[in-house]
């Protein structure tokens, strides 16, 4: 529980889709689908079936900034919260030599360089 509240939130610089803009954030969210861990509403635009990421970047530091993104994100109003960017895109590389620690799929993975990419058709469901 300490943790978060001595946590120095490095930076994130981030690039999307190879572009050449950095993109800095203290926390980030990748997803591909409207929903994150099972409850929470991460983008009302997140579709899997539509080949993009959906990326949510924690603009500020701290503790109080961490608190708001909680706050908004369990009451499904992250959308809402203007303390974050969000980014649609087919790729995501975290830049930099520093590792950052790394969940996949609610699975803490360890620290680790971070490159993510979107596969179009690469998720099938069979009913």
């Amino acid at each position: 529980c300490w943790k978060g509240v001595t946590h120095s939130f490095r930076p994130i610089d981030c690039k999307c889709d190879g572009q050449e803009k950095v993109q800095r954030a203290y926390f980030m969210l990748v997803s591909n689908a409207q929903y994150y861990a099972g409850a929470y509403k991460v983008s009302g635009q997140a579709a899997v079936d539509d080949g993009l990421l959906d990326i949510v970047l924690l603009k500020k530091r701290g503790l109080w900034q961490l608190i708001c993104f909680a706050w908004h994100l369990t009451r499904g109003k992250l959308d809402a919260f203007a303390g974050v960017d969000h980014v649609q895109a087919t790729s995501v590389k975290v830049c930099g030599d520093a590792l950052h620690h790394v969940h996949v799929d609610a699975e803490y993975v360890g620290e680790q360089r971070v490159e993510i990419a979107a596969v179009p058709g690469g998720f099938r469901v069979i009913v």
